[in-house]
């Protein structure tokens, strides 16, 4: 796959969590659904962004799988194939499903939250090392200017 895949999902729908019931959802469902995609899953972690953070602008040769557990952060990512950048968000949809957000190897992308309060993201990856390329050294791959920032914007 050469683009950003999008799964939504429902939580309502999900494995009741062993000791939780439907209030939270069991991160080995989330192992599951990366499996489904062809992802072997070796990292997982969780992602705060306060307003106005914004963390990648860069390409990788990992794959990454990313779900907003809250808040409704903004991402940007660069078609291979047609080199159009697409803005999305990433926060729940209209009935409240969440969204799963498949990021291949070496696609251009950029999360920021550009609202008030924190938002926050479990990330899932192939690999805890990694080739990058940062794309605010490349002005016709940087993804900054499409959400109003400067390359002098710190990343959290």
């Amino acid at each position: 796959m050469s683009e950003l895949e999008v799964v939504r999902f429902n939580l309502e729908i999900a494995r009741p969590h062993p000791t939780k019931g439907n209030l939270a959802i069991d991160l080995t469902d989330i192992d599951e659904l990366a499996k489904m995609i062809g992802m072997d899953v070796a990292n997982r972690g969780l992602l705060l962004f306060p307003k106005g953070a914004w963390g990648g602008n860069h390409a990788h040769e990992r794959e990454e799988l990313m779900i907003a557990t809250s808040g409704n952060p903004t991402m940007w990512w660069r078609s291979e194939d047609s080199g159009a950048v697409t803005e999305i968000a990433m926060g729940p949809d209209e009935q409240g499903r969440l969204s799963a957000f498949y990021v291949p190897r070496w696609v251009g992308h950029l999360v920021v939250n550009q609202e008030d309060g924190m938002a926050s993201l479990v990330e899932f990856s192939t690999t805890t090392t990694q080739s990058y390329l940062d794309l605010s050294t490349s002005p016709a791959h940087n993804l900054l200017p499409y959400a109003g920032m400067q390359n002098d914007a710190t990343p959290q």
